[in-house]
C-alpha cells in the first residue's frame, strides 16, 4: 500500500487543499503535485479529462519522483481500478463541502484585500495632492520669511529671552511648563509667523512634548518645522525626531510626499541616509515599490541604517519575483547587522534567505538558515516553526519528528501553533503509522475545538470596536483564548494600529494636566478626533484578523477530518490486501510493523552515554533532537 500524503504547502501558505486546474496539466505539475505531497486521488481528481502522451523519458521521470503508480496508469490512459481504490463517498461529500468553505475563505480575503488596496492607493493619492499643496505653501513661507525676520529684529531681545527660557524647561525635564510657555510665545504674537525664530518656538514645542512622552501632539509641529524646508538649521533634527515617532506609532502626513522633492545635497551624508531611509519606508507603505526601492537602495554601505536599507529592499525584490537579487540583497543586510551588532536585522534578514530558499524548495539551505538563529533570539520561536515546515517538506521526518517533539517544550507554551498536530498527523500517516496519526488528530481537537468555539461566539455577537480591543487586550477576561489573543496580538500591522490608538488614549489624558494651560484647550479636540478615528481602525484590523484566525481553524478542523478519512480509507485498503494476501495462500502480513512507541530510544556508541529523556530541553541539544520511528507501509 502506498502512503497517502495531504497537500503540506496548503498548510503553511493556508491556501486550498484541492489544486485548482489549469488549462492544461503538465507532466511537470503532476511531478509537482506528488513531490508537494499531494494525495493521489486528488492528483487524479486534477488530471482528469486531461490527455497525456508519455515517453520512455517520461514514465523515468513520474517514477523518479514517486508518483503513485495508479496515478501513472491513469495519465497513461487506463482507467482506475473499481473497488480499493476508490475513496469512500464520505470522504468525496467532506472534500466537497471542504472545496467550498475554502473557496468561501478565499473570496473573502480576496475581497478584503482588494478593499484595503483601494483604500491605501485613496491615501496614496491624497497624500500626493496634499504634498503639492504643501511645496506652494512652502515656497510662499520662503518669500514671507525675510520680511518676517526683519520684524523679528525689533524685537530680537524679548523673543531670545522667551526661547531661552522655554528651552532650559525642556532641558530640565519640566515638560507641561514648558509646553504651555512656548504655546504661549507662538500664540501670543511676540514673535512674527514664518520667522526663524517662530519655528525654533514650534521646534521647542515639539521637544517638550516629545519628552512628555506626547508623540502624535509633538508630531505636528515637528511637521510645522519641516514644512519651511531646508533652509532652516531645524530642518534635520525635525526630520530625525518624526522618524523616532514613526518608529513608535504610526504617523503618515503629505509632508513625505513634499520631502522627496527637496535637494538635500548640502545637508549631511548621516542625515541624507536617514532621509532617503524615512522616504523608502514611506513609499513602501503609500507608494509603488519602486520608489520605495529607490530610496532604500540610496542609503550608503556605512550608514547605520544599510542593513535595514538592504533588508527592506530585499522584501520589495522578493515582491518582484527577483529571488536571487533579494537574496543578495538579505546576504548585505545579514552581513552588515552582523557587523553593526544590530542583532535583530540579523536574523530577520536570515529568515528572508530561509524563506526564500523554501519558496524555491531548496528545503537543504532553508533548514541551513534557520540553523543559524540561534536560542538568544527573539525570532528562535518562529525560526524553529518554520524549520518545522523545512523538514517536513523534505520529506525528513526523523528530524521533523523530532523538532514537534522539542515545540512542545516550555519555551513554546503558550504559543498559538494550532497545525502541529495536523502535521504531526500527516507525517504518521505517510509513515502508515495509523494509530499514532488518530492521537495526534485527538491532541489537534482538545487544543482547538474550545479556542474555535470561542472565537466563534466572539464573532457572532457582532461586538464593537471597543469590545474587540477589550478582548484582544485581556480586559474583558476570557472572551479569546490566550493562545489565540497573543497570536493576533504579534500581527505587526495590527500592533501598530492598536499601538498608535494606546498611545493616542494615554495622551487624551495626559493633557488634562493643569500645567499643560491653554496648550491643552487646543490640542484636546485634535487628539479626540485622532483618538475616535483609530479606535475604530483598530476595531476593525482586529475583526478581519479574528475572522481569519477562525477561517484557519476551520480550515485546520476539515484537515484533521480528511486525515481520518484518509485513515479509515487506508485501513480499509490494507485489510483488503491483507485478506486477498491470504486468499492467494500467503501470510497475510503485508504491512511493515512498525518499531517502538513514539519515541523509541536510540542505543548509544561505544563512547557516547544514555542519557534518559527527563522532560528536559537543553538549548545544545534542541536542534539535534530526532525520531528513530521507521514507518510501517508494506511494499505493493
Amino acid at each position: 500500500m502506498l502512503p497517502r500524503r495531504l497537500l503540506a504547502a496548503g498548510l503553511l501558505a493556508a491556501g486550498l487543499l484541492v489544486a485548482t486546474p489549469a488549462l492544461a496539466v503538465t507532466v511537470e505539475d503532476v511531478i509537482s503535485m506528488a513531490q508537494a505531497g499531494v494525495s493521489a486521488d486528488i492528483i487524479l481528481e486534477t488530471i482528469k479529462g486531461e490527455k497525456f502522451r508519455l515517453s520512455a523519458g517520461d514514465l523515468t521521470r513520474l517514477k523518479a519522483a514517486r508518483v503513485p503508480d495508479k496515478v501513472i496508469a491513469a495519465m497513461r490512459g487506463a482507467e482506475p481500478k473499481a473497488g480499493g481504490d476508490k475513496p469512500p463517498s464520505g470522504l468525496s461529500e467532506a472534500r466537497r463541502a471542504a472545496d467550498e468553505f475554502r473557496r468561501a475563505e478565499e473570496e473573502r480575503r480576496a475581497l478584503e484585500a482588494k478593499e484595503a488596496e483601494a483604500a491605501r492607493q485613496r491615501e496614496a493619492a491624497r497624500l500626493r495632492t496634499e504634498a503639492v499643496k504643501l511645496r506652494a505653501e512652502a515656497e510662499d513661507m520662503a518669500r514671507q520669511a525675510k520680511s518676517a525676520e526683519a520684524a523679528a529684529e525689533a524685537r530680537k531681545s524679548a523673543i531670545d529671552q522667551a526661547l531661552r527660557e522655554g528651552m532650559a524647561k525642556v532641558g530640565r525635564a519640566q515638560y507641561a511648563m514648558a509646553a504651555r510657555e512656548l504655546h504661549e510665545f507662538l500664540r501670543g504674537g511676540l514673535v512674527p509667523p514664518n520667522s526663524y525664530r517662530y519655528v525654533d518656538g514650534e521646534y521647542g514645542l515639539a521637544e517638550a512634548l516629545f519628552g512628555a512622552g506626547l508623540y502624535q501632539a509633538a508630531a505636528p509641529h515637528y511637521v510645522e518645522v519641516l514644512r519651511r524646508g531646508t533652509a532652516t538649521h531645524r530642518f534635520a533634527p525635525a526630520l530625525l525626531r518624526l522618524r523616532a515617532i514613526a518608529a513608535r506609532t504610526e504617523y503618515t502626513h503629505p509632508i513625505y510626499e513634499m520631502l522627496a522633492s527637496l535637494d538635500v545635497t548640502g545637508q549631511s551624508e548621516e542625515f541624507r541616509d536617514e532621509y532617503h531611509f524615512a522616504l523608502g519606508e514611506f513609499y513602501a507603505r503609500f507608494g509603488t515599490p519602486t520608489e520605495a526601492r529607490t530610496h532604500f537602495e540610496k542609503v550608503r554601505a556605512q550608514s547605520v541604517r544599510f542593513p535595514a536599507a538592504s533588508y527592506q529592499a530585499g522584501l520589495i525584490l522578493v515582491g518582484e519575483k527577483k529571488n536571487k537579487q533579494a537574496l543578495r540583497a538579505f546576504e548585505r543586510a545579514a552581513a552588515g547587522a552582523e557587523a553593526e551588532g544590530q542583532a535583530d536585522v540579523r536574523d530577520l534578514a536570515t529568515m528572508a534567505l530561509a524563506r526564500v530558499a523554501f519558496e524555491v524548495g531548496s528545503w537543504a539551505a532553508a533548514k541551513g538558515y534557520y540553523g543559524h538563529i540561534g536560542p538568544s533570539s527573539r525570532y528562535y520561536r518562529r525560526a524553529r516553526y518554520e524549520l518545522l515546515w523545512a523538514q517536513f517538506m523534505a520529506q525528513d521526518h526523523k528530524a521533523a519528528l523530532g523538532t514537534l517533539h522539542t515545540m512542545q517544550a516550555p519555551l513554546h507554551r503558550g504559543e498559538y501553533l494550532p497545525d502541529l498536530f495536523i502535521i504531526e498527523a500527516t507525517i504518521y500517516l505517510d509513515m502508515c503509522r495509523f494509530d499514532e496519526a488518530r492521537e495526534a488528530v485527538k491532541a489537534f481537537r482538545a487544543r482547538t475545538e474550545e479556542a474555535t468555539a470561542r472565537v466563534k461566539k466572539l464573532l457572532d455577537g457582532n461586538p464593537s470596536h471597543e469590545a474587540v480591543i477589550d478582548a484582544l487586550l485581556g480586559v474583558t477576561r476570557g472572551a479569546l483564548p490566550e493562545s489565540v489573543r497573543r497570536h493576533v496580538l504579534r500581527d505587526i500591522d495590527f500592533f501598530s494600529t492598536l499601538s498608535t490608538y494606546l498611545q493616542l488614549r494615554r495622551e487624551a489624558k495626559a493633557v488634562e494636566d493643569a500645567r499643560f494651560g491653554a496648550f491643552a484647550t487646543e490640542v484636546k479636540p485634535q487628539l479626540a478626533d485622532r483618538l475616535a478615528t483609530y479606535r475604530d481602525l483598530a476595531g476593525i484590523a482586529g475583526l478581519k484578523r479574528l475572522r481569519d484566525t477562525y477561517g484557519d481553524l476551520v480550515d485546520l478542523s476539515i484537515k484533521a477530518n480528511e486525515i481520518t478519512f484518509e485513515i479509515d480509507f487506508a485501513e480499509k485498503e490494507r485489510l483488503a490486501d491483507e485478506t486477498m494476501d491470504l486468499y492467494q495462500g500467503g501470510t497475510g502480513q503485508k504491512q511493515k510493523k512498525g518499531t517502538g512507541p513514539r519515541r523509541d530510544a536510540a542505543a548509544p556508541a561505544k563512547t557516547e552515554q544514555y542519557w534518559p529523556d527527563e522532560g528536559e530541553y537543553w538549548e545544545d541539544e534542541v536542534p539535534h533532537y530526532r525520531s528513530f520511528l521507521r514507518g510501517a507501509c508494506g511494499e505493493k
